[in-house]
């Protein structure tokens, strides 16, 4: 009866917070996922930016690409060091971001323990008629953390904070690689299509957005150089993360520096 009680003058039941609450994640990485649209997504418009946003946007589905290439590319040497538990969250992460066309995506607890529901608990069905995001089948919470915080101790997916939902309080943002080559892997292509040929677009139109990025990306940005330092040796595949950006031998205080040059990087 929309709402209306049995009673003359009955007041109106009560909306469901939880169904009404808004998808909470964060603008940074909104707008981070925002270069590459997908489904109802459009393209931000910068007014900072002086060059041509078609071309920007094609330039970075080129990037997109080449993330998706180097997740493929070094897949194999990533599992080799993971056990049972630790594959299923790292193909359930990559399956909510890179399988949907978005670099990150929030990821709450119960949908690693519960899938993707329906409001009756259902799981949600994707066109293929196979559930969106199942559960992952990891049997209780403690589990589950401790199999979260060995992924990231292995640098096989990087994790944030989103802010904070009104009902269901804070949760985590995921992309299923580490973020410093997440995001030299896309600048750098972006930037290379962008500019192609035209190097007088590198000093103008590729440096003003430059600074539109650094400006919408400054919280992750600072969160990442606020990282407390770990004493620990670095692993395998941090050593090839610091070969391959010639950042000598991993030591935690070059890679915290090292984040914060990406987006100078991408000035050239």
């Amino acid at each position: 009866m929309n709402g209306v009680g049995k009673g003359a003058g009955a007041a109106a039941a009560p909306a469901d917070p939880v169904r009404k609450a808004p998808w909470v994640t964060r603008p940074d990485v909104e707008f981070l996922n925002s270069l590459h649209p997908r489904g109802g997504v459009e393209f931000p418009q910068m007014d900072e930016f002086i060059g041509d946003h078609r071309e920007l946007q094609d330039a970075f589905k080129i990037g997109f690409r080449a993330v998706k290439d180097r997740w493929e590319a070094k897949m194999p040497e990533a599992i080799r060091d993971l056990s049972k538990y630790e594959l299923k969250v790292y193909w359930a992460i990559k399956s909510r971001t890179l399988d949907f066309g978005k670099l990150f995506e929030k990821i709450p607890e119960r949908h690693f323990r519960d899938g993707l529901c329906n409001d009756d608990g259902s799981l949600k069905i994707g066109d293929n008629d196979y559930p969106i995001f199942p559960p992952v089948g990891i049997p209780d919470h403690g589990n589950l953390g401790r199999t979260i915080k060995a992924l990231l101790r292995k640098k096989a997916i990087s994790r944030f904070e989103s802010d904070k939902h009104p009902v269901h309080g804070m949760a985590h943002i995921y992309t299923p690689m580490n973020l410093m080559v997440l995001w030299n892997t896309l600048i750098r292509a972006a930037r290379f299509a962008y500019i192609g040929a035209n190097q007088s677009r590198e000093q103008d139109e590729w440096k003003s957005f430059a600074n539109v990025l650094r400006s919408r990306t400054r919280r992750l940005m600072d969160e990442l150089d606020n990282e407390p330092r770990r004493p620990t040796a670095p692993s395998d595949a941090h050593r090839a993360v610091v070969a391959a950006n010639d950042q000598g031998d991993g030591s935690k205080p070059q890679v915290r520096k090292r984040v914060r040059s990406l987006v100078r990087a991408a000035e050239g």
